[in-house]
């Protein structure tokens, strides 16, 4: 069930700030030091180049971090371990329809196939933006 090549694919923010033998942002950086929105930091990166290779998260990104936050309670041996690594395993584990395509991206990963695709950000059309309703928000 370890899916852990996409780790390599990415490096969270906080992964910038550490030493050369600290790479990655691992389980005990989650449990100790993150907060809730410094864990959705983390998990955005692999779930945007998990869209742009069609692998379908039925869950939200909130619902992943409490499902995290599980899994390191539960293992602690995962506390060592990168936190995109627990998090693919868990797309592995939680989404059964996703497993073909995840086994595909570890395929063509070890055979150095791997196609690095541009992270393109959702843009609203002008059109779009038109219609929005921001009355809402303002006081």
């Amino acid at each position: 069930m370890g899916i852990f090549f996409l780790g390599l694919l990415f490096c969270t923010p906080a992964a910038a700030e550490k030493t050369k033998s600290e790479t990655f942002l691992t389980g005990r950086d989650w449990t100790e030091s993150l907060t809730n929105r410094e864990k959705f930091m983390a998990l955005l990166p692999p779930s945007l180049v998990f869209e742009e290779y069609n692998v379908r998260l039925s869950h939200s990104l909130p619902e992943y971090i409490v499902l995290i936050d599980l899994i390191l309670r539960y293992n602690p041996q995962l506390q060592e371990e990168d936190v995109v690594n627990i998090f693919a395993s868990a797309v592995y584990r939680f989404e059964p329809e996703s497993r073909v395509t995840l086994k595909t991206m570890e395929l063509q990963f070890l055979q150095g196939n791997l196609e690095i695709k541009p992270l393109h950000g959702p843009r609203l059309a002008y059109e779009e933006s038109r219609e929005l309703n921001f009355s809402k928000f303002s006081e």
